[in-house]
Order: structure tokens, then sequence, then C-alpha cells
């Protein structure tokens, strides 16, 4: 089932990070003739379900991988795997194409060994445990591959297109030898849109997300009460926060905050001590600050210098 020239068909349920994943691995691509079910009757479902040459995926709940049908078994239980699990067992055990059908691997001589295959195989496991476990991750290495793929959906609403760019992302991740696990580079767009959603009660309505060089969340805003929101940003999926105490009658002074969670951020602090000197901080690196006597900077300049500096 590795990509070629013929045209497949192809029947999809809901387009899940699972889906995605059996497709990618299936070599599923935009020559393929993709259909929902919502576009046929369930006669004409049930028809392709017994069709070995039909391929399907996240249709009904046998997952018979002998009639080309991947889907988790439904209730899950224990022993329930993934779509993307199965198709990848049955390329192991050399079914369809083999693992050397999957994109990125093909070429691979030695597959055992290979950053592609042992790339394909994490890719697996994290979709299996997202999928099925429904594992929560709680990792500080954002983006993970759950947060660009839901990105990706908040963004394209098509369920064709759903799954074509999540094959092309998760074959875009193989490439680049990228772990799941994040954090991901390279899917701004997709993260950004993802981290858009944490936002709710607590989050002031002037704070406003943007992603650095590196790929990691960033969050500024102008607020004299940095100290107590900064743990809610955190909470909502920031790794750096960037924040402008405004000069008042209680603040004298103007200053600017950049924190980091778990991270250091004084990596920052040569461009901007070459823009105003006096920026510093403590050698623990996890936060810097403006000059004691007031920033002349924007908020947006020190955004700018910790987005490329980080």
């Amino acid at each position: 089932m590795a990509p070629n020239k013929t045209r497949r068909k192809v029947l999809i349920g809901r387009v899940s990070l699972s889906t995605a994943g059996a497709a990618y691995l299936l070599g599923i691509n935009r020559r393929d003739t993709v259909v929902t079910t919502h576009e046929q009757d369930a006669r004409t479902c049930n028809a392709d379900l017994e069709d070995p040459s039909v391929i399907c995926i996240a249709v009904g709940n046998k997952g018979d991988n002998n009639l080309s049908n991947f889907c988790r078994y439904n209730p899950p239980t224990d022993l329930s795997v993934s779509a993307a699990v199965q198709a990848f067992d049955m390329l192991l055990n050399g079914g369809g194409a083999g693992i050397r059908g999957i994109p990125g691997v093909r070429d691979s001589s030695e597959l055992s060994d290979t950053r592609a295959f042992l790339c394909v195989a994490n890719l697996v496991r994290f979709i299996d445990q997202a999928s099925v476990r429904q594992l929560v991750f709680q990792s500080d290495d954002h983006p993970t591959l759950w947060d660009v793929f839901g990105g990706m959906r908040l963004l394209e609403h098509d369920p064709l297109e759903q799954l074509h760019k999540g094959v092309e992302l998760l074959k875009a991740i193989v490439e680049s030898a990228q772990d799941p696990f994040g954090p991901l580079t390279g899917f701004d767009e997709y993260a950004a849109a993802k981290t858009r959603t944490r936002l709710g009660k607590g989050i002031p309505q002037n704070a406003a997300w943007d992603t650095t060089n590196r790929g990691l969340c960033l969050c500024y805003l102008e607020s004299p009460a940095w100290k107590t929101e900064v743990s809610t940003l955190y909470a909502r999926g920031a790794r750096i926060a960037v924040f402008l105490n405004p000069s008042s009658d209680k603040f004298k002074t103007r200053k600017i905050v950049v924190t980091g969670k778990n991270i250091r951020v004084d990596a920052a602090l040569p461009a901007l001590n070459a823009l105003e000197p006096g920026w510093g901080g403590p050698e623990t690196g996890s936060i810097i600050g403006s000059r004691l006597n007031g920033t002349s900077l924007s908020l947006r300049q020190v955004v700018e210098v910790v987005k490329s500096a980080l």
C-alpha cells in the first residue's frame, strides 16, 4: 500500500490523529480517491468494508486488516489499539507494501537501525497513547504533535483537507527526524492556533501569543500584576512570558520582565543590553528584567529579541 500511480479508493470516518496516522503509514496521498462516510449511503459504506480493494480507516468497529479495514475496536479496552498501530503492525508483518512503503523509510537499507524507522515507531507510539490510552500530555516541551495536529484542524475545516494536511504533517516530522513528544519546530501557525484555544478564564484579554525561533510558546502583555498572572499563562501552555509594567502613580518607572517556565531566558540579555544597557537577572537565568530606572524599549521590541534568541 505504498504510494503509487494507481488511484485507490479510501473511505474514512472522523479525521483524528489516528486516522491521519494510518493514512500516512499506508501511503495515502492526494492522487487517491478519498471519500468520507458522510458522502455515501450506509449500503455503499458496508459494501466498501467488505471489499479489500477499498482502504477503510475509522469506519465500522471491527478493524479487519485482511479486508483493508483499520479502526479502533469499539468500545475501547486494554487490548485496543489505534488504527495507526494496526496499519503499522500489518506493515511490520509484511502486509501491504511492508515497512519500505512508508514515505521517508522506503530508501533505508538497515531498517531496524535507521533514524527514519525509529522516528516512525516513536510517532506510532505517540499516536496510540494519545488516541487510545487517552493520556494527557503534561509535557513542558510544547508544541507536541497533539498541539500541532489540533491546531491544523482548528484552521482547516474540510475533512479531506484535514486528512491530507495531517498526512503531510506526519511525513514532514519523520523526514526531519523530530520527536512527536516535542518540542516540534516548523509548524508555527498550527501551534499558535492551538495555543489560542487555551485562552479562557483567568487569562487577561490583552494577552497575545507568539512562537519563538525554537518553537517555544510565548505570551506577552501589558500588566502590573505579572507575579500573579504568570502561573496562569504557564498553565495555558506558555513557556515564556513577557510583561510590560507601565508607569503609574504606584509604579513610577516603566519596566519589562521576561520569565521562562523551567527554561533559561538569559540568552536574550546580550541583544537587549546592546539596545539598552542595564538589563539583567539572577544566575538561574529563568527571569530577566529591564534596568532599575525603567526602559524605553517597547514591548514589541523586547518580544522580537526574545523570539530571535530563544
